[in-house]
């Protein structure tokens, strides 16, 4: 026995979690079926280390993780310190980010970290595992699994983002199970309001009053003065419209890592050549003809500031249950053979989307979503009809959700 392992265990105190009773109603209810156990299962979990995170790494060792087989990695750019902290005392293995050295360079950072995080599972895992549950965000971890790993190991993945989704897309799937978080309608019809409304609480003082449409970008790198990248990828193809740009402009990403503006922060690196030395930074570039074109936070989402909070914990919780619910799905998908060193991707149980989403929506603002969206989910064929994947169904997952649906809510109000 590792008597440093004991002490640290023994004198544990468990973190303060942020309150998130969505997320503990659907725990409450795995942990009532004995089948809902991780303990057998290695868990490698890339995620941006909010303090919700802290209570879905709590989730999975109250359903039976053991500790030494966690393995984390965060995004350095949705960073906080804290949160960090509170999760390594956990005992679970936290992989370190590495520093950016070039603007537009994220991407190389992070696939170095990601292999770090490999050979760190390499290391570690113990004999008695023969389960590994990737819980992706981005599609890295998934991509560089190491062949070994592959070989000796059950793997089975979740993806929590579209950009993961249209990395696969482009590059073919891989060969073991794939449970959609990003594509299921819950996540993609009721998180993206979230997310907007995040962005603008950020943003108050910098939103101009009036908005045109088109659908001309060179019109509107010229006419505008905020330009705001959402697309999940390079929303850019050519600089020029920016380069010879005559009026002032502010660029600010609203979706994942520093993709939305990357062709003009590599251009800006090789203009420089210089070792960045806050990649996070505000960015200034003046045009020839004396415009400023500034990129906020160095083009990474702005909704992120290190706080440890992007959304509010009471509207996120829903996310982070979406992503219990695939863990949950995933340990009966590793008992059936079927399903398993194949590729193929599945869509998040409709039953449980239906529970979650009807539970969190009775909490919203009336303003929120039409009533068309909430009397949507409340039918299980459109939601399964609205969640991209394959369909198969998890007969625990749906008992659970329907005891609990007929138990507690014989009808369900919205406010």
């Amino acid at each position: 026995m590792n008597l440093n392992h004991s002490l640290s265990q023994k004198f544990f105190i468990k973190p303060s979690l942020a309150c998130l009773p969505l997320l503990e109603k659907l725990i409450d209810h795995a942990l009532m079926k004995k089948q809902f156990s991780l303990r057998d299962i290695a868990i490698v979990y890339v995620h941006h280390p909010l303090k919700t995170s802290v209570n879905l790494i709590d989730s999975m060792v109250r359903l039976g993780a053991m500790p030494k087989n966690i393995f984390v990695l965060g995004k350095k750019y949705s960073e906080c310190e804290t949160v960090v902290q509170q999760i390594t005392r956990y005992g679970v293995h936290y992989q370190p980010c590495s520093t950016q050295i070039g603007l537009g360079q994220y991407n190389l950072s992070f696939i170095r970290d990601i292999n770090l995080l490999w050979k760190k599972v390499s290391d570690n895992l113990g004999k008695d595992i023969q389960k590994l549950l990737i819980l992706d965000h981005g599609g890295y971890a998934t991509s560089f699994i190491p062949v070994p790993i592959l070989k000796q190991y059950k793997v089975i993945a979740v993806e929590k983002t579209t950009a993961g989704l249209i990395k696969f897309k482009d590059q073919g799937l891989p060969p073991f199970p794939l449970i959609s978080v990003a594509d299921c309608a819950a996540k993609k019809i009721l998180e993206s309001p979230l997310i907007a409304e995040a962005i603008v609480n950020k943003l108050l003082t910098l939103i101009p009053k009036g908005i045109t449409f088109t659908d001309n970008l060179d019109k509107i790198v010229g006419f505008s003065d905020y330009l705001f990248g959402c697309t999940g990828q390079e929303s850019i193809k050519t600089i020029e419209a920016f380069i010879h740009a005559e009026k002032d402009k502010t660029l600010i990403s609203c979706s994942s890592e520093d993709k939305e503006f990357l062709p003009l922060l590599k251009a800006m690196q090789r203009k420089n050549n210089e070792l960045v030395q806050d990649p996070f930074a505000e960015i200034r570039y003046i045009t020839p003809k004396g415009a400023t074109i500034r990129i906020l936070k160095g083009g990474f989402p702005v909704n992120f500031d290190h706080s440890g909070e992007s959304v509010p914990p009471r509207d996120i919780q829903l996310t982070r249950a979406l992503v219990l619910t695939s863990i949950i799905q995933a340990i009966q998908f590793f008992n059936k053979k079927s399903l398993l060193n194949k590729a193929g991707i599945y869509a998040l149980d409709a039953k449980t989307q239906q529970f979650l989403a009807n539970e969190w929506l009775k909490d919203q603002p009336v303003v929120r979503y039409s009533q068309d969206i909430i009397r949507n989910f409340q039918n299980p064929d459109w939601i399964i009809k609205n969640s991209g994947g394959i369909y198969e169904p998890c007969s625990i997952i749906e008992s659970s959700a329907n005891t609990i649906l007929s138990s507690e809510h014989p009808k369900l109000h919205f406010k």
